[in-house]
């Protein structure tokens, strides 16, 4: 670090700080220890500025995902608390700042670790699953394709929507699934298509969908990997059966996929980041499943979504029109 920048006036070095995103406030501070104290003694302030400028949009709907991620909010949910979460989450998209009276500086580490450890991996994952997904149907379908203009690194906006459509999805595990400390909820499928109709418009749940499908495909591969050779079909196709408390009868195959992509994003990149552990402990220990999430994604609402020609890049490019096809899509890359 030139020693001419250490020795800057302290307000001068809290503004720089200040106006850095995530990545370069860890590099800077990092590489001064001028800077690192800075930053100790402000941390509060300088943190919750960077994560705004780091998040932008995203910002009160990563507030609202660290929310729901809160022990003592899973251990309660109910239809009017998580109807109230939504309505003031909707309410305040305008803005991009995160209320300074709700959020101490704990919640900010933890939005920020979230969003370093978690989010961001997480946004290669995925675009590099869609990205081959749209080649293979393309070529299935013999459309034309500028394979250079695929290949072309992401551009700040399409980032934002693949983060944006993460968070989305993280905020339906925390709500309506078995959430990060795996506690089910106590709303049914009904509750939840209610909420999730007066809550989200429809690209909204497009872009929520596509994650959905990411992790489904991403869980069903590492279970077929981990089953490889001890048994003589796939995970994916097992057809034995689960009783369970309520009297209904679901897939062994569904009730672990349900009860591993409703556990959230930090479980799904445990489980990128050590497969055959993290998958073995999904597979043997059954911890009960939320019912109504597979419900609600086995709606025809859901089906719909899945079926009409534009899943794998939708969370890639700006909303289009519902009935837009593969073949248009692939022609604004």
């Amino acid at each position: 670090m030139p020693r001419n920048i250490e020795n800057f006036p302290s307000e001068i070095r809290i503004l720089l700080l200040s106006v850095m995103d995530l990545e370069a406030l860890k590099s800077f501070v990092r590489a001064s220890p001028v800077y690192h104290q800075q930053y100790l003694l402000y941390r509060e302030h300088l943190l919750r500025q960077c994560l705004e400028i780091t998040l932008g949009s995203i910002s009160l709907g990563a507030f609202a995902v660290h929310k729901s991620s809160l022990k003592t909010f899973s251990k309660t949910r109910t239809i009017n608390k998580v109807a109230h979460l939504l309505d003031s989450y909707k309410a305040s998209s305008t803005h991009y700042l995160i209320p300074r009276e709700e959020s101490s500086l704990d919640d900010l580490i933890k939005m920020a670790n979230f969003h370093r450890l978690v989010i961001q991996p997480l946004v290669r994952h995925y675009t590099d699953w869609a990205l081959r997904n749209i080649v293979r149907d393309a070529k299935i379908l013999q459309i034309e394709y500028d394979l250079n203009k695929i290949e072309e690194p992401f551009s700040t906006a399409e980032g934002t929507r693949v983060m944006r459509s993460l968070y989305r999805f993280e905020l339906f595990c925390n709500l309506f699934g078995l959430g990060p400390h795996k506690l089910d909820s106590e709303l049914d499928s009904l509750d939840i298509c209610m909420l999730v109709a007066a809550s989200f418009d429809h690209w909204e749940l497009k872009e929520i969908s596509c994650i959905h499908s990411f992790t489904v495909s991403k869980c069903q591969n590492i279970f077929d990997d981990v089953i490889g050779g001890t048994h003589p079909h796939r995970y994916s196709d097992r057809k034995l059966s689960y009783n369970n408390p309520n009297g209904s009868v679901a897939n062994y195959a569904d009730v672990h996929l349900s009860g591993t992509t409703s556990r959230g994003l930090a479980f799904l990149q445990t489980i990128f980041l050590e497969p055959r552990g993290a998958a073995d402990r999904a597979l043997l220990i059954l911890d009960g499943f939320p019912l109504a999430w597979t419900v609600f994604w086995e709606s025809n609402m859901i089906v719909r979504l899945k079926n009409d020609g534009t899943l794998w890049g939708y969370a890639l490019w700006d909303s289009r029109p519902l009935k837009c096809t593969l073949k248009e899509i692939i022609g604004n890359i």
